[in-house]
């Protein structure tokens, strides 16, 4: 059975991105709008048209693009004990892997052959804006904040003669897409596009987990690089229909275009495109990518167009997505002390107690604070304890006004495992927390998805937990849980460089749930708070490890940044 991948690599003389097939008998490729940007940067009028217009048909440019596409052939087994050979856990009622990765199922006969490349040349036919997703990119992303490419050296700049672009138009072209026609692919068997959004929609949710099959760095080598799988979640959804989509998998440029799949779903359509693999908020990487709901995109291609290109079984208004998460129980609230804002983790709403760091504060004694759960409301919360500076602890209390004393069961609390297994090196973990996205922006915690990479203990007792989320400025004070909603640390900071400002989303560290709980509950039980004040550590070892010092050097390169 010759069988194509349902991605595909897509390229013009000057630019290439990823793309999905969304009808194989038209021969109809859709793909993200970066790909003409070489071709707008220079071409001021045009560009300043599609952006007056937000729609235009490809005989509407000035000159013609030529477009090839590299499509994938793969001879596909059906679904079986290849699932569980490649993923364990994965279940089905049946379908098609499309993964582009040798696998051989126990036995002797392969499930995956190895894969063709087949290319075509192709037409632009439209390119349009999404009004909806193009409404909370501005909302969320405002343009003065947030940028899509990263700044080059100036050695680095393009050669002369080629189109400078401007992260303005990078910006501008965010909520742009584009489909192009290739010759009919009769010929093949294209799995889940016969009918590319279908009403059995997957219920993706904050904490889902996805894969991304993209083809990194676009023409760059596709012999190598096409059809590339990267793993993730679902970190966030914004918008009134949930059209933009966060994800945590990795995702580099050349990306844009590639597919989002729900991953306990491969067998049906990609739930969403890549828009923009990369992100900047004042300069800080983001480790998210940013991606658009399939349904929102082609339901705005059919408002755009009309019927005839995408058929009536695409909604223009999908249910693809819920706003609900099984994270919501770990309340994690948003803290506003003025400019700054940060996460706190609500241990008993009923009780309104509070735990956060320090910094997030800004030396305030009364903060302003956002529960998001089950509604949006803002509330005001005294300091009732906070460690200082110069203590081994990053760590605040707060309770909420006009509640009742403490005096409720701990049984209510969140748990907090006590064995070493549960948060043992390698363990997987999510943070949870208002990373990026302040106060401004009616957004529920991000989540992100790793696991623990590092736990120091001195005298047997945790200090510091390091993991492999991605962690951002607004985090700090969010909560580190484990699958089963289990606390098991709260996030403190990240890592930059002083030297060069990077900073690394992805190493950052926490303090561990289990060292501090004791503390918590003497408080709870008793009311008083000299028990919240045993958290005011001296230890000079411990200290030396949370400013990143040792014995022998007086401070690494690379020293942790409070978020």
């Amino acid at each position: 059975m010759k069988t194509l991948v349902p991605t595909c690599l897509v390229e013009t003389d000057s630019a290439s991105s990823s793309g999905i097939i969304i009808d194989a008998r038209k021969g109809y490729v859709i793909t993200h709008a970066t790909v003409l940007l070489p071709h707008l940067a220079n071409r001021f009028s045009l560009f300043k048209r599609l952006l007056k217009e937000t729609r235009m048909r490809g005989d509407a440019f000035e000159d013609v693009i030529p477009f090839q596409v590299t499509f994938e052939q793969r001879q596909i087994g059906k679904t079986g004990d290849m699932e569980q050979h490649y993923r364990g856990d994965f279940k089905s009622s049946g379908g098609f892997i499309i993964e582009p990765i040798n696998i051989v199922a126990s036995g002797s006969d392969p499930m995956l052959l190895p894969s063709r490349m087949i290319k075509r040349k192709g037409q632009l036919r439209f390119v349009w804006r999404s009004e909806n997703f193009s409404s909370t990119i501005r909302r969320l992303f405002p343009a003065s904040e947030w940028k899509f490419i990263e700044d080059l050296p100036q050695d680095k700049k393009t050669d002369a003669g080629s189109p400078e672009i401007s992260k303005d138009q990078v910006y501008h072209l965010l909520p742009y897409f584009v489909l192009i026609q290739v010759p009919a692919l009769k010929d093949f068997v294209v799995p889940a596009t016969e009918k590319i959004i279908q009403k059995d929609f997957a219920d993706v949710r904050v904490g889902s987990e996805v894969l991304v099959v993209a083809t990194p760095f676009g023409n760059l080598s596709p012999e190598v690089f096409l059809n590339s799988v990267s793993g993730g979640i679902i970190s966030n959804l914004a918008g009134e229909g949930r059209e933009l989509m966060l994800t945590d998998a990795r995702c580099i440029p050349g990306s844009e275009g590639g597919a989002i799949y729900e991953k306990l779903h491969l067998n049906r359509n990609p739930i969403g495109m890549v828009v923009a693999p990369l992100c900047w908020k004042a300069n800080e990487w983001v480790g998210l990518a940013v991606g658009c709901r399939i349904s929102e995109i082609l339901g705005s291609l059919r408002k755009s167009f009309g019927d005839s290109i995408t058929g009536r079984e695409i909604p223009l208004n999908g249910t693809l997505v819920s706003s609900s998460s099984p994270f919501d129980s770990i309340f994690v609230v948003l803290i506003s002390s003025g400019a700054m804002w940060g996460s706190g983790i609500l241990i008993n709403q009923d009780l309104g107690l509070i735990v956060t760091c320090s910094h997030v504060l800004n030396g305030a004694r009364e903060v302003k604070v956002r529960t998001d759960v089950p509604h949006f409301a803002w509330r005001t919360a005294e300091v009732i304890y906070a460690t200082a500076d110069e203590q081994v602890f990053d760590i605040a209390f707060l309770r909420l006004k006009d509640f009742q004393p403490i005096s409720q069961p701990i049984s209510q609390w969140p748990m907090v495992p006590d064995a070493e297994k549960d948060f043992a090196e390698g363990t997987e973990v999510f943070v949870v927390g208002h990373a990026a996205f302040g106060q401004e922006n009616r957004l529920r915690p991000t989540v992100t998805h790793g696991v623990i990479s590092k736990v120091l203990f001195i005298d047997q007792i945790p200090i510091i937990i390091q993991t492999t989320c991605s962690v951002n400025s607004g985090a700090s004070g969010g909560a580190i849980v484990n699958r089963n909603g289990q606390l098991l640390g709260i996030v403190v900071c990240n890592a930059r460089n002083k030297d060069c400002g990077a900073t690394y989303p992805h190493l950052n560290l926490s303090i561990p749930a289990k060292t501090v709980w004791p503390a918590i509950r003497r408080y709870v039980e008793s009311g008083k708070i000299s028990d919240l004040e045993s958290l005011t550590l001296s230890n000079p070892r411990a200290k030396l490890l949370w400013t990143l010092k040792s014995s022998e050097t007086k401070l690494m390169d690379t020293v942790k940044s409070h978020l």
